[in-house]
């Protein structure tokens, strides 16, 4: 991702029921939504370092120390 400022190390990938992908990127601290094509679609940045990660329907989960929950929206929906 041009915007980054460290290059990608991806820590987890996680697949999502509608074949969307989404990985966490340790070195820039954010996780990546990426289309059926493996296109970023979108990011959010975190606090800490995404280390793990998994879906607990519906939501996705990444923990560290602590534990984070990423609501996704489907943005042509809202």
């Amino acid at each position: 991702m041009p915007r980054d400022s460290d290059e990608c190390r991806i820590s987890v990938i996680c697949c999502l029921p509608d074949e969307q992908i989404l990985v966490a990127d340790l070195n820039n601290k954010k996780v990546k939504l990426l289309d059926q094509q493996y296109q970023m679609v979108s990011h959010c940045s975190v606090t800490t370092k995404p280390w793990d990660m998994c879906q607990i329907t519906p939501r996705p989960v990444f923990t560290n120390n602590s534990l984070a929950i990423l609501r996704l929206e489907n943005k042509e929906n809202s």
